[in-house]
């Protein structure tokens, strides 16, 4: 799993690459969250398009990263 991100007008985009399971998801939330909480942006996307594998865990990474921007008065969504 790597991560990568860019900032840019208050929209963070997170990449994803690689597989998305169990053992990535933990330091996969953590990167994230990080970065939102240094940034605090109005916008969340996740790039999904080198990500090759997603198992219920990445579900659940989505699903908490969405609710901690909701949370922050921002949005998330997904991208490729």
């Amino acid at each position: 799993m790597k991560i990568a991100s860019e900032y840019s007008d208050g929209r963070l985009t997170v990449f994803l690459a690689g597989e998305l399971d169990h053992h990535g998801a933990k330091t996969a939330v953590d990167g994230i969250a990080d970065s939102i909480d240094r940034y605090l942006p109005r916008d969340l996307v996740l790039d999904l398009t080198q990500l090759g594998f997603m198992d219920s865990s990445g579900i659940a990474l989505i699903i908490r990263m969405s609710r901690r921007m909701k949370n922050l008065g921002g949005r998330a969504w997904i991208e490729n």
